[in-house]
């Protein structure tokens, strides 16, 4: 008798291979062709959403200062959303940080939830304007607009805030 041939291979060890990070983000942002407007969207939970502007680039971060990407992109040029910025983050107990942003205007629409704006001036920046609704609006610094501000909310000024609307005084 002929002995028994053995078709099993060898066994390997086993391994663990790292694969990429699947993250959900709750935030998208999108510029549409032609109309040069940034667009914000959140969903029905909690966001927090951080703008960041070097004066150049826009870019955007979740609370734990993970990139938001624009058109898959992690920023913007400013030159880029010359029409401005409207932001809506649903429902859901959202914040915004973001701050004055040059010759830029910025509309916040308030969805359900205890909404919070952060909104931060400079002396030498100076925006288009602001609209913004939200339960919490918190203003800090030299804010500057040349077509003014509309808050809808409790607004609250922080340390020494002064706030120029760009109205001309007679």
């Amino acid at each position: 008798d002929l002995p028994a041939i053995s078709t099993r291979r060898p066994l390997r060890p086993l391994g663990i291979s790292r694969l990429e990070d699947r993250r959900v983000l709750s935030v998208s942002a999108t510029v549409a062709v032609g109309s040069d407007l940034l667009t914000i969207t959140g969903d029905g939970d909690a966001d927090t959403v951080n703008i960041l502007s070097d004066g150049t680039t826009l870019q955007l971060q979740d609370e734990n200062g993970v990139i938001i990407q624009i058109d898959g992109n992690d920023d913007i040029l400013l030159a880029n959303i010359t029409n401005g910025i409207n932001i809506d983050l649903g429902d859901g107990s959202d914040v915004l940080n973001l701050p004055v942003i040059t010759g830029l205007s910025v509309t916040v629409v308030d969805g359900l939830g205890a909404d919070t704006i952060s909104l931060t001036g400079s002396d030498s920046v100076v925006g288009a304007s602001f609209n913004g609704e939200a339960e919490v609006i918190q203003l800090e610094g030299d804010l500057n607009f040349t077509a003014g501000i509309s808050l809808t909310g409790d607004v609250t000024l922080q340390d020494s805030t002064s706030i120029d609307t760009g109205a001309a005084s007679s």
